[in-house]
């Protein structure tokens, strides 16, 4: 974890009010994009609910080594639009490319297609009832 990661995390354990954990949310996101997301699963895997997985995994090795650090009810799908359901499989089939996404799921964690489909939905579940 680098130093500004450290600072905000210590700020965020002293200080939890809504408005800080808004900002630190953002931060983190910043984090990620700036970063990428291989070199700190561990450390944001401690702080944040869930992880989102788009249709590019597998294509993208940051993508995938997510999936295969992160436990299964920590993830959460998404499609990043129509643009790039394209670029990643090659195809704008909106289903295809939620299919594809669970297939490779289901292949990294050695599990069965319908049972990433479950949980995943569960996750989802969860989500909007907080």
């Amino acid at each position: 974890m680098n130093e500004i990661s450290r600072k905000v995390l210590k700020h965020y354990q002293i200080r939890k009010t809504r408005k800080q954990k808004e900002e630190f949310c953002k931060f983190l996101v910043d984090e990620l994009k700036q970063y990428g997301c291989m070199d700190y699963v561990k450390e944001y895997d401690e702080v944040v609910s869930y992880f989102t997985i788009g249709p590019s995994i597998g294509k993208e090795e940051e993508v995938t080594h997510l999936v295969k650090q992160v436990s299964m009810d920590k993830l959460l799908m998404e499609s990043d639009g129509i643009e790039a359901v394209k670029w990643a499989i090659d195809n704008d089939d909106y289903i295809v490319a939620l299919k594809n996404e669970i297939t490779m799921v289901a292949s990294l964690k050695n599990q069965s297609y319908s049972e990433v489909e479950r949980i995943l939905d569960q996750n989802f579940s969860k989500l909007i009832k907080k």
